[in-house]
């Protein structure tokens, strides 16, 4: 087990079959498509922050996972998790979200 450290506080960080299960903040202030790195998406929980100067979208990889988004950016645009090819949901700021990848699109899990 390893343990890491969000915000100053203790995030316990447990990997399970190489899938780390706590929280990882993707700072997305350069707005655009930002692709998450396999490390980023290996976590169960994604922080979104950033002060947003234009619309972002988070491109997680195409692989079937659930998830949950927390948006906790400012400025007056909007984050989109979506994959490269398919189809992705919009998480408004100041919301969580449960999403899932079906391998190809991400929806709102249900």
């Amino acid at each position: 087990m390893s343990r890491g450290y969000v915000d100053g506080q203790q995030s316990p960080d447990v990997t399970i079959n190489g899938l780390t299960m706590g929280l990882v903040t993707i700072d997305l202030s350069a707005g655009g498509s930002i692709n998450m790195t396999d490390a980023e998406f290996n976590h169960a929980i994604f922080n979104l922050t950033g002060t947003l100067t234009a619309n972002a979208i988070l491109v997680v990889p195409d692989d079937s996972k659930i998830y949950h988004v927390m948006n906790a950016t400012t400025g007056a645009f909007t984050v989109e998790v979506k994959t490269a090819a398919g189809t992705g949901i919009t998480v408004t700021q100041g919301n969580n979200a449960v999403l899932v990848c079906d391998g190809v699109n991400v929806v709102q899990f249900a």
